[in-house]
């Protein structure tokens, strides 16, 4: 009985023992497609973290180039004002463009102040 006993029990045990086997071959098939997918997903972040650093070096390049346009261009507002402050001073005639169609300001609209100062003391002399 003893032996019979031990016979079953390892028939248990082989056949426990092979069970486990398949579900061990299982999980590492799992396992390695598990790898494979990780593998592509690392791939494909590489590939985003490329394309993110090339954009923000593209940002940063940008920002430099618009940085240094408003630069000039506020100095060109300054020499802008300063001239038409030193012609404002000189009472010089100063030739505005008009901003709309970037054609020039009919002259006759834009007197100096001399001129000005000058007819208006015509028009109050003979009123």
């Amino acid at each position: 009985k003893k032996l019979e006993a031990a016979t079953s029990r390892e028939t248990e045990i082989v056949e426990s023992i092979s069970e486990l086997k398949a579900k061990l071959a299982n999980i590492e098939s799992e396992l390695e497609q598990a790898r494979e997918v990780e593998k592509e997903h690392d791939e494909e972040v590489k590939a985003t973290q490329t394309s993110y650093k090339k954009a923000q070096a593209e940002s940063t390049k940008i920002s430099k180039i618009i940085n240094t346009e408003e630069a000039s261009l506020e100095r060109l507002r300054a020499k802008l004002h300063e001239t038409l402050q030193k012609a404002r001073v000189e009472e010089a005639e100063v030739p505005l463009v008009d901003t709309e169609d970037m054609g020039t300001v009919d002259q006759s609209s834009r007197n100096s102040r001399a001129r000005r100062r000058s007819q208006n003391s015509d028009d109050d002399s003979s009123g």
